[in-house]
């Protein structure tokens, strides 16, 4: 068998960290103590109440897509690690948010997950009428929902998302706006934007169709990484009770020294996230 290169480079991954060593030992450390908390969890823990179900799954989700972002960023791949943002941004916007009124606003979060099945389904139906649902599936469906009308008949708004306020309005009542100002940046790089597609290939520097080398601008995407992460933990640790107040200090006191105070290219970067919380 013919012997496939390495790839990335191992010298283009030593070059990124070499020149981007701060952000990317900064997000690395929180990486680490926050897995170490977690993993300090009794085996097989699971949270009964629906408001303690949403919060690990967001926190779990903004934990493993920091370690994606991470990982892409370390590997030459920053247009792809900033992205993944949108989802990030979204997902602490939320989570500030349903801890405004917990109990109601997280039923109507895991209430969503039929809602979202439904919308799904009749969606498909629309089209592709040649590829019908099986019917015992869409019965099913649509007894289920009918069951939570009756119970909840306030949901019948929802249908694209979880929440009958946008999410620009979520980000305002739960005071994220800058993670909001993100998650619009993100949204470009993910969709396809003009804005976004030009990064790939830039006159007179030629075509960056693989891992490259990020740009000081690029190690904002960490920055934003990391604040998320920090507010997602921060409230996870308030939820369940760790008791890691002390790692969430530590870590707010880095992101003023080493992020906040010293790096242009994340001017903001935490103002009205973990920063001040």
């Amino acid at each position: 068998m013919t012997a496939r290169p390495e790839w990335p480079p191992l010298a283009l991954q030593k070059v990124i960290w070499n020149e981007h060593l701060k952000p990317l030992v900064l997000l690395y450390d929180l990486m680490a103590d926050v897995g170490q908390a977690v993993r300090n969890l009794p085996r097989g823990w699971q949270p009964r109440s629906a408001q303690k179900v949403v919060v690990l799954h967001l926190f779990v989700r903004a934990y493993k897509t920091s370690q994606a972002i991470h990982v892409l960023f370390s590997n030459g791949f920053a247009q792809d690690a900033q992205s993944l943002l949108r989802g990030l941004t979204e997902g602490v916007i939320d989570l500030y948010y349903i801890l405004q009124k917990p109990g109601q606003r997280a039923r109507q979060f895991a209430d969503y997950m039929l809602i979202g099945k439904r919308d799904w389904m009749r969606r498909m139906e629309r089209a592709f009428p040649e590829m019908p649902i099986p019917t015992s599936i869409t019965e099913k469906v649509e007894n289920d929902y009918s069951r939570l009308l009756a119970r909840r008949p306030h949901y019948r708004g929802l249908n694209k998302s979880w929440a009958s306020e946008g999410i620009a309005d979520r980000a305002k009542a739960a005071k994220c706006q800058l993670l909001y100002f993100y998650y619009v940046q993100s949204c470009q790089m993910l969709h396809t934007d003009p804005r976004s597609v030009s990064t790939y290939v830039r006159e007179g520097e030629g075509i960056d169709d693989g891992p490259s080398i990020p740009t000081v601008d690029d190690e904002r995407t960490l920055a934003i990484a990391y604040v998320c992460l920090l507010d997602a933990f921060k409230a996870a640790n308030e939820v369940f009770k760790w008791r890691k107040g002390e790692l969430v200090n530590r870590y707010k006191g880095r992101l003023k020294r080493e992020i906040e105070d010293k790096s242009q290219a994340t001017d903001h970067v935490g103002t009205d996230a973990a920063s001040t919380r």
